[in-house]
């Protein structure tokens, strides 16, 4: 009984790990990322997969090295330089 419960867990821990590597693949969630690591500012106006989305820039100590990471930034409706 306490392979079966082990096995289960495994299996579910894994779909788990699957299911945010994935997440961790876009394009659009690594670019956010990096704004927000360089300081720039990210506010997504809801919680669907096409939310708008504003970046503020003027915090950032670089603002020029986020600029690459907007191309790949989806349904951004402000962009603060």
């Amino acid at each position: 009984m306490r392979l079966v419960v082990m096995l289960l867990g495994a299996a579910v821990l894994a779909m788990g790990l699957r299911t945010d590597a994935a997440a961790g693949d876009d394009p659009h969630d690594q670019a956010i990322a990096a704004i927000r690591k360089l300081g720039g500012e990210v506010v997504v106006d809801s919680k669907g997969t096409d939310s708008p989305v504003a970046i503020t820039l003027t915090g950032s100590a670089d603002p020029d090295k986020c600029l690459p990471y907007l191309k790949d930034v989806r349904n951004l409706h402000k962009c603060d330089l």
